[in-house]
């Protein structure tokens, strides 16, 4: 084992769920602290809370001890309650299909197996974790209000080539997909 420790704090935040993203990660080394955050237009929450994660492990320069610190179960567990070494034993699959974000897992498990060991540790969100709530403030103003405006796409399954996209749709009209001009059945939402 290193001697040296990094502690990443992540999390991941959306606006609709799908909709806008937003994520953050701080990196504390001893005193030092660096803080990263990104967006995405269009995207959901799990993605957020898996490129926090991602994002802070990718800024390591060497590999060290690292503990990651996340409100997300989801993150948390995939380590914790060894999803990730089933999935890939079973070809990426779970017991419900293919592995939803599985290009993200894959890079997940990339860095934290370039790392000398990465600890998941679960945090309540909204508690008394003073550096996640900070995470947590950074992510949800990357995401914006839950009356931002996205771009969001639509696609028709019947026929795969007809593409519609929608600027400045509010998330909650995002519940209500428009139907194909086409066929009249309704629309599969599509990442832009």
């Amino acid at each position: 084992m290193s001697k040296e420790k990094v502690i990443i704090y992540a999390d991941g935040a959306c606006s609709g769920n799908p909709g806008k993203g937003g994520w953050c990660s701080i990196l504390k080394h001893g005193n030092q602290e660096k803080i990263l955050k990104g967006s995405e237009g269009f995207t959901t929450n799990n993605r957020m809370e898996l490129s926090a994660v991602i994002e802070g492990l990718n800024a390591l320069k060497r590999p060290v001890d690292v503990v990651v610190i996340t409100d997300s179960e989801y993150v948390v567990n995939g380590f914790t309650k060894g999803w990730i070494k089933k999935w890939t034993k079973n070809g990426w699959k779970s017991n419900n299909g293919p592995v939803k974000n599985k290009e993200l897992w894959m890079r997940l498990k990339s860095l934290v197996d370039k790392q000398e060991s990465v600890e998941f540790q679960w945090t309540r969100g909204h508690d008394d974790n003073e550096i996640n709530n900070r995470c947590d403030e950074i992510a949800q103003r990357l995401a914006g209000s839950n009356t931002g405006k996205s771009r969001i796409g639509f696609i028709c399954m019947s026929h795969n080539d007809i593409l519609v996209i929608i600027e400045g749709l509010s998330t909650e009209e995002i519940k209500h997909k428009p139907k194909c001009p086409v066929c009249g059945k309704d629309m599969s939402v599509q990442q832009t």
